[in-house]
């Protein structure tokens, strides 16, 4: 029989040791043909090497073997590539527009030769607003070896992003060197995660030029739930049914204007110059003799 508590010590070079788990039960009981067993140890965080001491009187049998549970991996998105060819180009210069503000995180220069630019890219949100850089200079080259078809390119460029702009462009230098380049960007589809509140089915409404995302702790709730369950614990999947329906169209685009608020500022700007009017009319006016 085994009934003891241990602590679990972790430790990368055998000399500095900290506590990862104290107080934990290690039980192996016997009773009328039952039996209770617990002998899992659960370590968080990564070290090299890892000790299990008793706690109190406790003495350990003798350990013959350790079985390492490793938890897995967690499940990726696979990357999506957008390819743009430039909508304007000047002097080493070439702008790309997007057809959706996607998360784009990664970014790719491809072309039909070989080639070797010093690359800078730029993204706005809006046409008439300043270019942002989004990344450092790179070089971008693409090598034709051995039988057609067979390149050697650079590696993607990964972005500080992810950049929702719709409008982007590549700087060359130098400039003389650069041909008309495809732009590859990378993004991650995002997944949508709610917490289902009343009775069942539930509507999905897309596409708003008013609505904004609202940051939820959904994120915090999911790690809880697979601590409490299981690494590999997933939300259930929900799945859409029934073809799409039109709500507002392109009326749910525009912008909307707050027709109250500019009434109210018209209202106080003319109270203002109201105000104003009597003033200047009463220093205007003369003051009466006195007797």
């Amino acid at each position: 029989p085994l009934q003891a508590q241990v602590q679990v010590d972790a430790s990368d070079d055998l000399q500095h040791w900290r506590a990862v788990s104290r107080d934990v039960p290690l039980v192996d009981l016997q009773r009328a043909g039952k039996r209770l067993l617990q002998r899992r140890l659960q370590v968080d965080g990564n070290a090299r090497y890892l000790r299990v001491l008793p706690q109190g009187e406790a003495r350990l049998p003798t350990l013959r073997s350790v079985l390492a549970e490793l938890p897995p991996a967690p499940a990726t998105v696979p990357w999506e590539w957008l390819s743009l060819q430039p909508t304007a180009a000047g002097k080493g210069e070439y702008t790309f527009e997007l057809d959706g503000r996607f998360p784009v995180s990664k970014a790719d220069v491809a072309s039909t030769d070989n080639s070797l630019v010093q690359w800078t890219l730029y993204s706005r949100d809006d046409a008439n607003a300043e270019w942002q850089r989004r990344s450092a200079p790179w070089i971008a080259y693409q090598v034709q070896q051995g039988a057609p078809g067979q390149r050697q390119q650079s590696a993607a460029q990964s972005l500080a992003g992810p950049w929702r702009d719709r409008y982007w462009k590549l700087v060359a230098s130098p400039v003389e060197t650069a041909t008309a380049p495809t732009l590859r960007l990378g993004y991650q589809p995002e997944v949508m995660v709610f917490l289902s509140q009343g009775a069942a089915p539930y509507a999905l409404a897309v596409g708003s030029a008013t609505a904004r995302r609202a940051e939820a702790p959904i994120a915090v709730l999911i790690e809880e739930l697979r601590q409490r369950n299981d690494p590999a614990w997933q939300p259930t999947l929900a799945r859409l049914e029934g073809a799409p329906e039109t709500l507002a169209g392109a009326a749910a685009l525009e912008p909307q204007r707050d027709w109250k608020a500019w009434l109210l500022w018209a209202l106080l700007g003319l109270g203002v110059l109201v105000v104003g009017g009597l003033a200047v009319s009463l220093l205007r006016q003369k003051p009466a003799p006195s007797a």
